[in-house]
């Protein structure tokens, strides 16, 4: 049953490009509608460089509820906002916005909160454990900073961006003293093949013939 949007609907924006790509309104319109709520989720493409004027004009609606921040204006966001939570103050990017009650306009990042729920419904718990977190990114510092908040024991973390690596663990141990991020900044070789290493422990190995017989390596030829 389609939803009817009337006077009284109020806006959830997702904003982001390319919409097509988007799978929030394919989740969140059908449970409004199951649970009665007169709301409505709306895909919204707004280029990149008419984004910071875009967002506060789309809060001055009255009908706006909130929106979804996703790519490319995740780390834009964070720098446009009143206020921001602990996890967007972390990884330096948001994903959620509301205007409040001051008509501030606040944010957070939820993506590692996600992580975490989901952990949970496998029946695991970050609460004591040990992890390694992929990645320094916007997702990756999204994750770890909720790791720690749900009391992980351990992170270490791995990025071949070093920088970003030693930034992400300092603003991890100023929030979370408990924790102990261990920065684990490696720049993977490319690894050979097989097939490459063999050939050369084989060559070493293989004895040299010549028109005066055989030799082992290092031996000269008289």
């Amino acid at each position: 049953m389609q939803a009817r949007i009337g006077g009284r609907t109020r806006i959830f924006a997702l904003l982001g490009v390319p919409t097509v790509t988007f799978k929030s309104p394919l989740i969140y319109n059908p449970w409004f509608r199951s649970r009665g709520i007169d709301c409505v989720m709306v895909p919204m493409g707004c280029e990149a460089a008419d984004f910071a004027e875009f967002l506060p004009l789309l809060f001055r609606l009255r009908n706006i509820a909130g929106a979804l921040i996703t790519m490319p204006h995740k780390v834009a966001a964070a720098s446009l906002l009143d206020e921001t939570g602990l996890a967007a103050d972390i990884c330096g990017s948001c994903n959620a916005v509301k205007r409040d009650r001051n008509d501030r306009l606040v944010g957070d990042m939820f993506d590692g909160e996600g992580f975490v729920a989901g952990l949970r419904g496998k029946g695991r718990e970050a609460a004591g454990a040990s992890a390694l977190v992929a990645g320094s990114g916007g997702v990756g510092s999204a994750i770890a900073a909720s790791l720690a908040r749900a009391g992980a024991e351990r992170l270490a973390l791995f990025d071949i961006d070093g920088a970003a690596c030693e930034r992400l663990a300092g603003r991890l141990r100023a929030n979370f003293p408990g924790p102990r991020p261990r920065n684990r900044i490696e720049r993977p070789a490319r690894p050979r093949h097989r097939r490459e290493r063999n050939a050369g422990r084989h060559e070493a190995r293989r004895p040299l013939a010549c028109g005066r017989g055989t030799h082992r390596a290092g031996q000269l030829c008289r």
